[in-house]
């Protein structure tokens, strides 16, 4: 297609479409990186009222700013990137000097400026130093080359933190999926402090359920990631143990914040599929074959412009199908015998039976999802049940309600049924469920005055759909 100011504003109406037709999830984005610096002479000292210009080599937008008396001058609210940093003074050669900005840290670059003539302009490339004093924070930050390069599992983003220093508690076995059912949790912890105090941020947006998380005596729990964006459309991710910034709230554990990619000058995209089952897993010797299970993931994403040094979009999508194996822990429940034909057959009325028993029989779903339950240890029968025993090992009985009876505890008025009656298993439930869904992430910047100021909107939707069986007592 070409590119004409026709097929921008087609363009541009798809886009703000997607963006805006749609039910948004609130969010503000905040990039929180800068670029600083002092200009100087030759001789160190300090050039006052020089004309600084930060270039996006990404999108050729530029902002401007002129050095204080002190020679200082400095650029906020800067995304990650490759920039250049461009000094003009009046008697003095004009200085390029490139600098590459990471999130969430301040990249400082002092400019050395050199005399000329007034007829004589010269032009001066340089790099930033790798030593960065203007920065205190340590932070461990990944860009979007070395994410690709790490054997993530499963592809999720959230196995970056593995590679931060000083984090901790680590879960190996913990099976990460980027769209998971009712969300990922991390047991990773940085300082000593519980995964709880740990925060997950989407351009500086937190991704957690923040409604509070729940805890058993002492022991708090983590609190649930809601959202996780595809390895295709995250730039960088900055993993910070200490020395937060001041706006980084509710963080005594370790901070990690993810950094979507933007559309640029040039268009930009990726197609990717993964497949694993367990067909291309070996058995060992002795060993009984693996729970059937498969996972398939097809993802896309595009960038590129819309008005070329104005506007950008940059759109992800995922598509996933898998079924993976889970195991819940044992539990005591009602016998299917039990529950699926004698109580139904001598309690037709009750609530119980028509509300829960009958209708989701232990292991079964009315999509045709089944679990597999393992007896893992002695049957609970009547007789083990106090109020429903006449005679032991003669006579038991299911008391009801009744006028004699309104609490329902006397057996010899209720129904009677063997003493060796099956009431209650206790099984492990296991099960392979379906989890599919799909994820669609969407950006939009768009840049006014220049390049003095931008707007940024943002769409996530992650529908899923899911046969998992929740344990029934």
């Amino acid at each position: 297609m070409q590119f004409t100011p026709k097929n921008r504003i087609r363009l541009l109406a798809v886009a703000l479409f997607v963006l805006l037709a749609l039910p948004l999830t609130k969010c503000y984005a905040q990039f929180n990186s800068s670029v600083e610096g002092t200009v100087t002479d030759q001789t160190g000292a300090v050039v006052g009222n020089a004309q600084v210009t930060l270039h996006d080599l990404q999108t050729n937008v530029d902002r401007t700013d002129v050095t204080q008396a002190t020679g200082y001058y400095r650029f906020n609210g800067i995304g990650p990137g490759d920039y250049r940093v461009i000094v003009e003074a009046t008697g003095f050669a004009k200085k390029i000097v490139n600098a590459h900005v990471t999130q969430d840290q301040t990249a400082g670059v002092n400019v050395a400026l050199t005399l000329t003539s007034a007829s004589t302009t010269l032009t001066v490339t340089a790099v930033a130093d790798q030593l960065n004093p203007d920065e205190t924070r340590l932070q461990t930050t990944l860009e979007a080359e070395q994410i690709e390069n790490l054997p993530l599992q499963n592809g999720s983003v959230l196995e970056t933190v593995r590679i931060a220093p000083g984090v901790t508690g680590i879960d190996e076995d913990n099976s990460l999926s980027i769209i998971a059912l009712g969300g990922s949790t991390m047991n990773a912890q940085a300082d000593g402090r519980p995964n709880s105090s740990s925060t997950y941020q989407l351009d500086g947006v937190s991704i957690q359920n923040n409604t509070g998380f729940a805890g058993s005596g002492n022991v708090t729990s983590n609190r649930v990631i809601t959202f996780e964006p595809i390895q295709d459309a995250v730039q960088e991710v900055a993993i910070e143990v200490n020395t937060y910034s001041a706006d980084s709230t509710g963080t005594s554990s370790f901070k990690v914040n993810m950094t979507t990619k933007g559309g640029t000058n040039k268009f930009h995209g990726a197609l990717g599929y993964r497949y694993s089952s367990n067909n291309l897993n070996a058995v060992s010797y002795g060993s009984n074959p693996e729970t059937p299970n498969s996972r398939r993931w097809l993802s896309g994403s595009v960038g590129g412009p819309i008005v070329k040094d104005k506007t950008f979009f940059f759109f992800s999508y995922l598509r996933q199908k898998q079924a993976i194996p889970r195991a819940n822990s044992a539990n005591f429940v009602m016998d299917n015998a039990f529950a699926g034909t004698w109580a139904p057959a001598n309690f037709p009325d009750s609530v119980t039976v028509k509300n829960l028993l009958v209708p989701f029989p232990i292991g079964n779903a009315t999509g045709g999802q089944s679990a597999f339950n393992t007896l893992l240890g002695p049957t609970k029968t009547a007789e083990d049940v106090a109020d429903w025993v006449i005679t032991p090992d003669v006579s038991c009985a299911v008391p009801k309600v009744s006028a004699a009876d309104p609490g329902g505890t006397i057996a010899a008025d209720g129904i009677p049924l063997p003493c060796t009656t099956v009431i209650s298993d206790y099984d492990s439930f296991s099960q392979a469920p379906r989890e599919n869904g799909y994820q669609l992430d969407g950006r939009i910047d768009q840049y006014f005055r220049g390049g003095q100021d931008r707007a940024y909107g943002a769409y996530v939707l992650e529908p899923q759909t899911s046969d998992f069986l929740w344990w029934r007592p």
